[in-house]
């Protein structure tokens, strides 16, 4: 007899992506089980193959270009909406990289992406080539651009215990990890209109994990710790709404917790979110989508406030604000 009717346990990998107009299309990559697509229906397809890995999608052509990878940093790129992949990692000759690596695409412009080994690499062409584009740093955890940047040329990225910066594209980097602990960067997120705000959320145990900045340009940048009241556990991902900055969500090894003052104060989010790691958080300007590790995807759909009716969104659920104006899964 099958007992496993209705039981979501995808394990979901960092590195998702949603539509830049559409809450009903995501790609994400899964632990054993490949590059998967949402399309609004209970039945994600699956698109490629591996350990599911990093994904990217064109904002220019976002219903027909895409960047999947899987372990490595095997990188493949489709023209036609998954009809057929092409290998997109010419120029990248390391040979030490993370299992699951990082890549991202500047916000400002989807020619331009960097991907993470124990180097940052980087192509201004989609992805026909590729060049190093630092030092060596150890192995690259996380990246990212800063979205108000139109040259692509502020990025950031963390290691097992370094934060760097660069502000010309690569040509010079920066430490700037200053009074920060020296323990794994799990996320980094930029403002998307100010450069010089970034947030840093951090693995391990034992002290605060996500840290501010308001001055991310300046030489030496001055980092504090914003997570009071959440608890002592890993934060492995976080997100600026890109429709109210102010409004922070991280995902932890427990769930998610968010901010409606852009960090002086969190809340426990969850309303139904099962309490389970959350691995990563990504948003469009009218939804939020949490990957999580062991229980699938949950979107989070805003409706007017107070206007207290709900939307059911299979397989996860919907967000609303009731006529509290308090916010539902």
């Amino acid at each position: 007899s099958n007992r496993n009717t209705n039981l979501t346990l995808t394990q979901f990998y960092p590195g998702a992506s949603l539509h830049p107009s559409r809450a009903d299309f995501a790609l994400g990559g899964t632990q054993d089980n490949g590059t998967v697509k949402y399309t609004g229906s209970l039945a994600w397809a699956l698109i490629f193959g591996g350990d599911g890995a990093f994904t990217a999608i064109d904002r220019g052509s976002p219903d027909n270009v895409w960047y999947v990878s899987y372990q490595y940093l095997n990188i493949y790129k489709t023209y036609d909406g998954g009809d057929s992949w092409y290998r997109a990692t010419n120029g990248i000759s390391d040979t030490r990289i993370p299992f699951i690596a990082p890549f991202v695409m500047c916000p400002a412009n989807p020619s331009i992406l960097i991907a993470g080994t124990d180097n940052v690499w980087k192509t201004v062409d989609g992805a026909a080539n590729w060049t190093v584009n630092s030092p060596d740093f150890g192995l690259i955890r996380s990246m990212a651009f800063a979205p108000s940047d139109p040259a692509c040329n502020i990025y950031f990225i963390g290691t097992a215990n370094r934060l760097y910066r660069t502000t010309d594209g690569g040509l010079y980097w920066t430490d700037i990890t200053q009074n920060l602990p020296p323990r794994g960067f799990g996320d980094i997120a930029v403002h998307p209109t100010n450069p010089n705000i970034v947030y840093v959320a951090l693995g391990g145990f034992g002290g605060p994990h996500v840290y501010k900045t308001q001055n991310a340009l300046d030489p030496a940048p001055s980092w504090s710790p914003i997570d009071t009241g959440i608890p002592d556990t890993p934060v492995n991902a976080i997100l600026l709404d890109p429709a109210n900055p102010n409004i922070v969500y991280i995902g932890t090894d427990i769930g998610i917790f968010r901010s409606v003052n852009a960090g002086i104060s969190w809340e426990w989010f969850m309303n139904g979110h099962p309490n389970v790691a959350v691995f990563d958080l990504v948003a469009n300007g009218t939804a939020v989508i949490s990957f999580t590790h062991g229980r699938g995807a949950f979107k989070l759909v805003s409706m007017p406030q107070g206007d207290g009716v709900g939307l059911y969104y299979p397989p996860w659920g919907a967000w609303y604000l009731d006529g509290n104006g308090n916010g539902q899964w």
